[in-house]
């Protein structure tokens, strides 16, 4: 067992054979093994748009790397789907998102020196902006007279839409001039 290493490491080993009275025996060969990269830190997010987002983290210690950067969409989803694989900054632009909507992230460091991969982050999670609400729009479609006569009761047919789909009530409003 050997225990204390420093990650991103090559760590050489060779035996060497000793007998009972204490006579050293040739050397081995020298083998030679890395250690894994530390692992990045927990993604978190910025510029966050209704169909993008920019996922960062912190490089760990101990050398030069790129990134592999994970996603997956809603709560409870572990990170599966590669959308970058070979990362230089500390940071991924991603796009072509559906708005308002979960998206988990993990990601891992790979050494420029040994080429092992480190373990995965933790999951950083973030909601994609809600859509921008648009007014709905109002009519009036039968029932005005093209001019009105004092005195007169008048019944004025209305509609209205609304862009997202959303219910809506209606109440009326007079003014007086143009």
């Amino acid at each position: 067992s050997d225990g204390g290493l420093t990650s991103n490491t090559l760590y050489r080993y060779r035996i060497i054979a000793t007998n009972a009275a204490g006579a050293d025996g040739d050397q081995s060969s020298s083998a030679g093994k890395y250690t894994r990269p530390n692992v990045p830190g927990t993604p978190f997010f910025t510029d966050v748009m209704e169909n993008s987002l920019s996922v960062n983290w912190t490089a760990p210690d101990g050398g030069s790397y790129t990134y592999q950067v994970w996603r997956c969409k809603d709560s409870g989803c572990s990170p599966n789907g590669l959308v970058d694989n070979d990362e230089v900054n500390l940071f991924f632009d991603n796009s072509g998102l559906v708005a308002n909507t979960l998206y988990r992230y993990n990601v891992r460091a790979k050494s420029s020196l040994s080429g092992l991969f480190s373990a995965d982050s933790n999951i950083g999670e973030q909601m994609t902006a809600a859509p921008a609400n648009t007014a709905p729009t109002a009519s009036i479609t039968s029932g005005l007279p093209s001019a009105i006569v004092i005195g007169r009761t008048y019944t004025l047919i209305g509609t209205g839409t609304d862009p997202e789909g959303q219910a809506l009530t209606y109440h009326w409003d007079i003014t007086l001039g143009g």
